[in-house]
């Protein structure tokens, strides 16, 4: 029986790529039912609009971070404040819309004007791709998670809660321990299939 070593022998590494690609699932299917706010399989104009709204202010902000990195202490400052009235100094709901319409055009494969979740996990195949076939060291599991969850909030497609996000990513950032990476995103996983539970109860 394969218990998750790769490959099968009794001396091998143990492998986390099942791990890896199971926790993945449930934590894409969680976020996408939880971001279909209306229940009917897709993620329609209405629901990706707000969600565009996380992905506007934090792809700025990467951007601003990485953007620092070669800007000189005595200037960070000043040009901090300049980026961010440059970039959030006229933001409007159209701008919104704007973000919203690129990720359709982007994502939306068949033209229906909305976003299936095999067309959002097509999407991200990229993220999975590298893992898919390879062995995944313990290190390699947590970066990989961490990544993909980041990226996941980066779409504003968790659950808007930004402090149990935060720290969601922090711990995945800092643990070394697969077993305490995979305990916080399923903590996570859980919040967010009680929240679209009770989000269904009310419609």
């Amino acid at each position: 029986k394969n218990l998750g070593f790769w490959p099968f022998r009794r001396n091998s590494t143990r492998s986390y790529h099942r791990d890896l690609k199971s926790i993945t699932k449930k934590l894409m299917d969680a976020a996408f039912a939880d971001s279909d706010t209306n229940k009917s399989g897709y993620l329609e104009w209405e629901e990706i609009v707000p969600m565009m709204k996380v992905f506007f202010f934090v792809s700025r902000l990467d951007m601003m971070d990485y953007m620092m990195e070669s800007v000189p202490v005595d200037q960070i400052n000043a040009t901090t404040q300049a980026l961010a009235h440059e970039w959030f100094g006229n933001v409007t709901e159209e701008t919104y819309k704007e973000e919203a319409r690129a990720f359709i055009q982007k994502i939306d494969k068949d033209g229906d004007g909305k976003i299936s979740k095999k067309e959002l996990e097509d999407a991200f195949a990229n993220l999975t791709n590298e893992f898919n076939k390879t062995p995944v060291t313990a290190e390699q599991f947590i970066s990989y998670l961490s990544y993909y969850t980041g990226s996941l909030y980066r779409i504003g497609l968790l659950d808007g809660d930004c402090l149990a996000e935060t720290q969601l990513l922090q711990i995945l950032d800092k643990s070394k321990d697969p077993k305490e990476a995979i305990a916080a995103v399923m903590a996570y996983i859980k919040a967010l299939r009680k929240k679209a539970k009770k989000a269904a109860k009310r419609s």
